[in-house]
């Protein structure tokens, strides 16, 4: 697990993959199944295409570029704005 920030009062977990054994993730599979964390989601960024499986979504690397810095004035948190891909 790379980076944990928070989307819509959610903590989600996030990792950056390089090769092609992406679907590979010790930590945050552990995490992910810990049901005292209450986490709903993840992502993992990856050399690949989209997909999805389990609670865990998987996003081509370029894709990080939608992740939004925060209002500093405001919050210290990253938040993710997938907007643009689901419409």
């Amino acid at each position: 697990m790379d980076f944990v920030i928070e989307h819509e009062g959610n903590v989600l977990p996030i990792e950056i993959k390089s090769g092609k054994d992406y679907t590979r993730h010790n930590a945050l599979s552990g995490v992910m199944a810990n049901p005292d964390y209450h986490i709903p989601a993840a992502v993992v960024f990856h050399g690949g295409n989209v997909s999805v499986k389990d609670k865990i979504t998987y996003y081509p690397i370029y894709m990080m570029m939608f992740l939004r810095e925060p209002d500093l004035a405001q919050d210290l948190t990253y938040t993710p704005d997938f907007g643009a891909l689901m419409g």
